[in-house]
Parts: C-alpha cells; sequence; structure tokens
C-alpha cells in the first residue's frame, strides 16, 4: 500500500518544517508534495533558478507549468491556486492527502470540492527534526560559540 502524500504550503521564512524538508528559503508561497519516495517543489516562475540552486529537492515545477496566468483570469486568485494544486495532485495519481493543521481552511475545503479527501495530521517534519544530524550538531555548536562571544563583547562594552 502507496502511503498518503503529505503536503504543505506556505513560505519558508515563517515555516520551519517547510524550509528543513526543502532547504529553499523563501518569503513568497510555495508548495512541497511528498509522495512516496518523491519529493516535489512548485515555485512560482521568477524563483525558479533560486531554486534549483538551494533547494535539496531535485522534482522542481513552476505555477507555469500549470497555466498560471489562464487560471488567474478564469478563476481569480484563491481559485486559481486551488486549481493548479488539484491539478498537480492528479499528475501524481492521489485521491487523498495528508496536510498540516495549519493547513488553509479555504483551500481545504477546495480541494475537497475538487474530489480530494483532506486528512489534517500531526507534521511528520517536526519529528524529524528533533533528533539533529552530526552536521546539525555542529552547526548548534558553532552558533553558540559566535552568541557567546557576542555576548562577552556587549558586556565589555557596557563596562
Amino acid at each position: 500500500m502507496t502511503p498518503t502524500p503529505y503536503l504543505m504550503i506556505g513560505n519558508s521564512v515563517h515555516n520551519q518544517d517547510l524550509y528543513y524538508v526543502t532547504r529553499f528559503l523563501a518569503p513568497d508561497q510555495f508548495l512541497y508534495l511528498r509522495s512516496g519516495d518523491e519529493e516535489i517543489l512548485m515555485v512560482p516562475e521568477m524563483e525558479l533558478g533560486r531554486a534549483r540552486k538551494e533547494s535539496r529537492i531535485s522534482n522542481i515545477r513552476t505555477t507555469a507549468d500549470y497555466r498560471v496566468i489562464e487560471k488567474l483570469k478564469q478563476y481569480g486568485r484563491d481559485r486559481a491556486q486551488s486549481r493548479i494544486i488539484s491539478e498537480l495532485l492528479h499528475d501524481e495519481g492521489a485521491t487523498e492527502v495528508n496536510v498540516p493543521h495549519n493547513f488553509p481552511v479555504f483551500l481545504a475545503d477546495e480541494l475537497r470540492d475538487d474530489g480530494f479527501k483532506i486528512i489534517p495530521v500531526q507534521s511528520p517534519v517536526t519529528e524529524f527534526r528533533s533528533v539533529k544530524t552530526g552536521k546539525e550538531i555542529e552547526w548548534v555548536k558553532k552558533a553558540q560559540i559566535c552568541c557567546e562571544a557576542t555576548m562577552h563583547s556587549a558586556i565589555d562594552l557596557i563596562r
């Protein structure tokens, strides 16, 4: 049995889970879909080059691949977004999708109207993030050393 795909939408400046799974830092909204072993990143066309360079995801698509301009004219902003996501989910053969608890309600309702079963779940990424790799432990140590040095400098300035 194939695991239910997991879908996240947001910006990685404010969503740490999204940054963790993509390693792509962007203030604008984008989409991450994990379906089995496949991971898909969907970004606005103008972010494609940077996403290819910075993200750890190899399967990167753009909203232009899903005719965003045409859909905006036909459906308006909110419905265009849900139509693009519906198309992507259909392309991936999904009929249901797990989403984090903070998934937008309007979007969930639109996807349900398109025939998808939307299942809010506790984010699996939070659990992955809680266990650090050797590299992440080194980053934490370096950050701590920098913070301590900065604090010592601030104390010296105050004296």
